[in-house]
């Protein structure tokens, strides 16, 4: 009876499982499309919103004056009305203005290696250089004119977190930040701790491989069964 109790609990718990973890894929693809939505939209004037979907083709070309902020930063929310000015002054210069909320999208904060908010950065095809003098219009707008001409790139282009070891290391947070994301939901809307929910996961997993090994065994018996009854006809 403890045995039989066991397995239905068990079963139980695989169901709501695999029906947690399709809503979790469902939610996450409204994410992706309402951040393909949200990419390049422009807020406030002319400052143009980025999103972790879209800061890579956004800045692959041209040159960006980018902030990263998030909406809890005093300093941020000061410095909007700056921003805002600048970002409309720049307008017909061939500078563009853009931000990223950091605290929403970590893993792209941490590819351009951001520490506090509001962090600002200069981007010239790709080329990435920090900005770290004064926040007072005539700074940034200097800046953001001619001065950066005068400094190199912060980055090497191997190291650069626009170059190709950049967007590579940017999947990586991605997903890190994705799997803890679904982990705390698996675990909230279970009730599980962490020991039962480690089990559960561990044995959906090995669930899985069990079945797409059947799959593959039988597709390869399958596919070598019919070589070799051709084998023999010839």
């Amino acid at each position: 009876r403890k045995r039989q109790a066991w397995c239905s609990a068990m079963g139980g718990a695989m169901r709501r499982l695999l029906i947690l973890l399709a809503l979790l894929h469902v939610a996450s693809s409204s994410r992706a499309k309402f951040e393909a939505e949200e990419a390049g939209k422009v807020f406030e004037g002319e400052v143009v919103e980025l999103t972790a979907s879209s800061i890579d083709e956004q800045l692959a070309t041209g040159t960006w004056l980018l902030m990263f902020y998030a909406p809890w930063c005093g300093h941020c929310r000061r410095m909007e009305p700056v921003y805002e000015e600048v970002a409309t002054e720049l307008k017909g210069t061939g500078v563009r203005a853009a931000r990223l909320d950091g605290s929403k999208y970590q893993a792209t904060a941490m590819r351009f290696g951001v520490a506090g908010y509001p962090s600002m950065f200069l981007v010239h095809e790709k080329e990435v250089r920090k900005y770290t003098n004064s926040r007072q219009k005539e700074y940034l707008m200097a800046y953001a004119s001619e001065g950066w001409k005068k400094q190199e790139p912060s980055y090497s282009p191997l190291f650069s977190p626009l170059g190709t070891l950049g967007v590579m290391l940017g999947y990586f947070f991605d997903s890190l930040e994705q799997m803890q994301l679904q982990y705390d939901h698996v675990r909230e809307w279970s009730g599980f701790g962490h020991p039962v929910l480690l089990v559960c996961l561990s044995l959906f997993t090995v669930l899985l491989g069990s079945v797409f090994g059947v799959v593959l065994s039988t597709m390869t018996s399958l596919i070598f069964s019919g070589k070799a009854k051709t084998t023999k006809k010839d």
